[in-house]
């Protein structure tokens, strides 16, 4: 579940105690994202298919000759260049010694539609539709200099679904009329296959209050800090907290499809939520109060809670985070 986790909290990182700058993962992606680029709806069965059983986790099913055809079209464009393969994934995860030059990219033009067309020439190789794919931040033809720079795209949708996960960066350079990418990497999975969210879509939801009846069931774990006079953040050990009934337990509307790499099942598939409890003032121990769990405001009153994701399908809860604020990382 490294994956998983480690997205999750990536955007938490960005800022410290009480500041809280948002309400949830990355926006869901635009409509754009809902089609494949050969004009078909990802997930869609043909009209003579057999109906679909429901299976989750689902895992990835991997194409054999992926990395054969990898490194077959790397050879093409750099017979010196180097790949590093991820098996589990099957996708590249660093390229080197492959320098790919966009001719035609000056002035105004979006960089990014240049670099698109430059990936998908070579789709077995890089396998990423830009449909999936977002920048950064928009960067034109006419920014790029002779200083070499890293750009970052990052996936919003794996076909139909949103997903947060998968990264891929480069760098840009302009080099006399042209501008010079090289090298790249990143850690992602290949285009959508329908296979997968055909699956993923032949299951239901659970309904809200057998999954408030779950999400609340299993205890709440956080890290205490030793009390005053000791230095702030000084760890005194672990505990756990039971949810109250006068506790507020909150579903987000933040579906997503996430993925988890393994050690012996490769890459699987679940469809994900988050919940956030916040715990009524009545029930706010001192212990609570100098612990991880507790990111105070502005104002230093306590917010007290956890924010919990889980599957949608089966309601298993995969991780939680301490502190009931989005972008609050606490001590």
């Amino acid at each position: 579940m490294k994956y998983l986790i480690a997205s999750l909290l990536v955007a938490a990182t960005a800022a410290g105690c009480g500041d809280n700058r948002g309400t949830g993962p990355d926006a869901a992606p635009t409509s754009d994202a809902s089609t494949s680029t050969d004009g078909a709806t990802p997930g869609d069965a043909p009209a003579d298919a057999s109906p679909v059983a429901c299976e989750t986790p689902i895992r990835l099913p991997l194409d054999p000759q992926a990395e054969a055809r990898a490194r077959a079209a790397l050879t093409t464009l750099a017979p010196n260049a180097t790949l590093e393969w991820n098996a589990a994934r099957g996708t590249a995860q660093r390229i080197d010694e492959l320098t790919i030059e966009l001719t035609g990219c000056t002035g105004s033009d979006d960089l990014f539609a240049h670099v698109f067309d430059a990936l998908e020439a070579t789709p077995d190789l890089f396998q990423i539709a830009r449909a999936e794919w977002h920048p950064d931040a928009p960067v034109t033809c006419g920014q790029v200099s002779t200083l070499e720079s890293i750009q970052v795209i990052r996936r919003v949708a794996y076909g139909s679904l949103p997903l947060n996960i998968d990264v891929f960066s480069f760098s840009v350079q302009r080099v006399g009329n042209a501008v010079v990418l090289r090298p790249f990497g990143g850690t992602y999975v290949p285009k959508a296959d329908p296979t997968v969210l055909a699956r993923l879509a032949a299951c239901t939801d659970l309904a809200d209050e057998p999954l408030r009846t779950a999400l609340r069931a299993q205890r709440f774990g956080y890290f205490v800090f030793q009390a005053p006079p000791a230095p702030g953040c000084l760890p005194e050990g672990p505990a756990e907290y039971t949810a109250a009934d006068d506790d507020t337990l909150t579903l987000g509307d933040d579906e997503a499809l996430q993925w988890d790499e393994t050690e012996l099942n490769g890459v699987i598939f679940r469809r994900t939520r988050h919940a956030t409890l916040r715990v009524a003032p009545a029930n706010i121990t001192p212990e609570l109060i100098r612990s991880d769990a507790n990111c105070p405001g502005d104002d230093l009153e306590p917010r007290v809670g956890w924010i919990r994701w889980f599957d949608t399908i089966t309601g298993e809860i995969l991780g939680d985070k301490p502190n009931p604020e989005p972008f609050c990382i606490v001590c």
